[in-house]
């Protein structure tokens, strides 16, 4: 009798030892192979942040896109922009595929709807005449830089090297209201080479039209 309670007892803890085991090593392997998941979260996790991120940036900055040729207010625009808390996108070239062109609508559309809710319908209107008046500052910048002598000698030394790259004029703002600062970019030699680089930086004084300081030391970008 008691022999027999002894096997029984034997066989009960044997077979909770087993199951005990056997739960043990299915948790282990579920664990191992799981191992990689958390690394997948994390991607996902990730990814999702972005996704969020760009269409908060979307709804506050919403993006206005454009194709065709450059435009020479196109600079302006791309200053102005901010101001009217939106982003003006240049993306392509003469030749714009269909595609594009249908998905430029429907995204300048709904930009439109979030333009016009913060400025009413005329919004571009607004927007252009801002871009025009920052161009004819940046316009009589450029025009007071170029009567300066200074700027003459370099733009003459500049013509002597026949460069086939056209000379670029950029206007720029500064920390003075009335106070722009004009750079040239254009080639010009460079230890033995021709190189596209920036001639020269002029702070200008729009009141009084004239330059006020010129820093005529080329640098490579």
């Amino acid at each position: 009798m008691i022999r027999k309670k002894i096997v029984a007892v034997i066989i009960i803890i044997t077979a909770l030892v087993s199951f005990g085991l056997g739960w043990f090593l299915n948790n282990h392997n579920k664990s191992l192979a799981n191992d990689d998941k958390p690394k997948n979260k994390q991607i996902t996790y990730t990814d999702s942040i972005e996704n969020i991120t760009d269409s908060i940036m979307n709804i506050k900055y919403p993006i206005y896109e454009v194709y065709g040729m450059p435009n020479e207010k196109d600079k302006q625009r791309q200053i102005v922009d901010y101001t009217y808390k939106f982003r003006f996108h240049i993306i392509g070239g003469c030749e714009v595929d269909d595609m594009t062109k249908v998905r430029t609508e429907i995204n300048n559309e709904k930009t439109n709807k979030i333009m016009i809710s913060r400025y009413g319908k005329h919004w571009m209107g607004k927007f252009e005449r801002s871009v025009d008046s920052l161009y004819s500052l940046d316009s009589l910048a450029i025009d007071i830089a170029q009567k300066d002598k200074h700027v003459r000698r370099i733009e003459s030394q500049i013509e002597q090297y026949h460069s086939h790259i056209q000379p670029k004029y950029k206007c720029w703002e500064t920390s003075e209201s009335n106070k722009r600062m004009v750079t040239l970019d254009a080639e010009s030699p460079s230890n033995g080479q021709m190189k596209y680089m920036n001639q020269f930086r002029a702070t200008v004084d729009i009141k009084n039209k004239k330059v006020t300081n010129l820093d005529s030391t080329p640098f490579e970008y």
